[in-house]
């Protein structure tokens, strides 16, 4: 369907996984100072 092998089409899931990865702790980092989950109100 792509026109890639398998092999090749595993290997770019194996990178999106870790780059998916890194971006979610990234973002669960900048948030344990205690703000609260993700995109929620912060309080007045």
């Amino acid at each position: 369907m792509l026109g890639i092998s398998e092999g090749t089409s595993k290997s770019n899931l194996f990178k999106a996984k870790r780059i998916l990865k890194e971006k979610i702790e990234a973002l669960t980092s900048m948030n344990i100072s205690g703000s609260g989950p993700i995109g929620a109100a912060q309080p007045s």
